[in-house]
């Protein structure tokens, strides 16, 4: 496997069907430190794990980019049907996930009091876009759900996003403005007691009650004593297109991975965004939060596994 570095403290390798290796170099968190693999097995586990990014089974939703399986999905329960679901996943499902988008990007569509108002605002507009609407989803005890005002508090320079992001995306000088203004629009709104009011005990309540058919339950074991929940992911899988049959693949391998859907961000920027600028500054928004929620959680050096090719322009993906 060759190996180059083209960014400091960063590895990188090709698999074979062109999956993209990148070790991701800003964690502070824990996940992974004891599973994580070496970086002679990227390879093989990258080409395994692409497999199980197919066609969604359902495009109106996301889950959460959790790599721990269901053990249930609303009323389903039964192993053969959960293995199935090849579902869209955003950090804390769709509605949050795309919240912390817009309320970074300063968004239009979106202005909300506080951020627990702007996500039930955004949880209900999603419901009205076209298509059938995108319904909200999550999941029992979500950490990128109790980290909502962490991620702020503890925002990662955008230089170094920029850096982390370069390694899968095309980033250039605009795109570095837009990842100063999100780290100075999430700085401004902390000083201003914006994420005060969130809590994910009150998201799970909300879920349920609006959504039971699309609240997640997870395999998490008894014992606990390890700080870890039931969290021992190997990898983050981000897809270019199509979602991620979650179960099947810890089947298929025994491991458990993080995976992200590009496919659906793109979307909920185009459609979300009112301009050119706030769409490709919604999209960025989407990725910003991915690294700051990564850099909470993952260990340092977690592979980051990619189909991606980074565009010539990101200006250029948006209408």
């Amino acid at each position: 496997m060759d190996i180059i570095s083209p960014l400091p403290g960063e590895r990188q390798s090709m698999t074979p069907s062109g999956i993209e290796v990148v070790e991701f170099n800003l964690g502070r968190g824990n996940i992974g430190a004891n599973t994580m693999l070496h970086s002679y097995e990227w390879t093989q586990y990258a080409e395994d794990i692409s497999e199980y990014n197919r066609p969604v089974t359902n495009p109106n939703t996301a889950r959460c980019i959790d790599g721990r399986p269901f053990a249930s999905i609303g009323p389903i329960t039964d192993p053969a049907q959960l293995e199935e679901q090849v579902l869209y996943q955003l950090p804390g499902g769709v509605g949050l996930a795309t919240t912390k988008a817009l309320v970074a990007a300063n968004a239009r569509v979106v202005q909300g009091k506080n951020f627990r108002d702007a996500y039930e605002i955004t949880s209900s507009l999603l419901l009205q876009l076209p298509g059938g609407g995108i319904i909200d989803a999550g999941h029992h005890a979500c950490g990128a759900s109790k980290f909502v005002k962490k991620t702020a508090e503890e925002a990662v320079r955008p230089s170094e996003v920029g850096e982390m992001l370069g390694a899968i995306m095309t980033i250039e000088g605009k795109e570095r403005a837009i990842l100063n203004e999100l780290f100075d629009h999430k700085k401004a709104l902390l000083e201003n007691g914006f994420y005060d009011e969130w809590d994910a005990a009150s998201h799970e309540h909300f879920l349920e009650e609006n959504f039971p058919d699309n609240f997640a339950r997870l395999r998490v074991p008894a014992d606990t004593s390890d700080g870890l929940d039931g969290h021992y992911e190997v990898g983050l899988f981000i897809a270019e297109n199509g979602g991620f049959a979650k179960n099947a693949a810890f089947e298929g391998t025994g491991k458990m991975t993080f995976a992200y859907s590009n496919e659906l961000a793109l979307k909920l920027a185009n459609t979300l965004g009112t301009s050119h600028e706030e769409r490709v500054k919604i999209y960025l928004a989407f990725y910003d939060d991915l690294v700051n929620l990564g850099g909470i959680m993952f260990a340092n050096g977690f592979p980051i596994m990619t189909d991606m090719k980074p565009a010539h322009s990101l200006q250029h993906m948006f209408n």
